[in-house]
């Protein structure tokens, strides 16, 4: 995640597109039409965990279950954007 990061601030985007692409324990490449649906099965569990831990009022596990995924948009607006999401 490290050496992403820098590139993208560095402006390397061949560093950063060969770095995703590589992916690893904590990356992946969706190169896809519809991220939505690529991530579905994702979010969905991830919903139902969180809704499990908002239910039993685990305050800690909740805080885990949002900290485990992260997703990195390339854009703010539009379909793949941040505000999509």
């Amino acid at each position: 995640i490290g050496a992403l990061a820098q590139a993208i601030r560095q402006g390397d985007t061949d560093t950063a597109i060969d770095l995703l692409r590589a992916g690893g324990d904590r990356i992946a490449w969706l190169d896809t039409d519809d991220p939505a649906e690529a991530l579905r099965a994702t979010r969905v569990a991830r919903a139902a965990e969180l809704r499990q831990a908002a239910l039993l009022g685990d305050a800690g596990s909740a805080l885990a279950i949002l900290d485990s995924h992260r997703l990195l948009c390339a854009h703010r607006h539009g379909p793949f954007g941040v505000a999509q999401w």
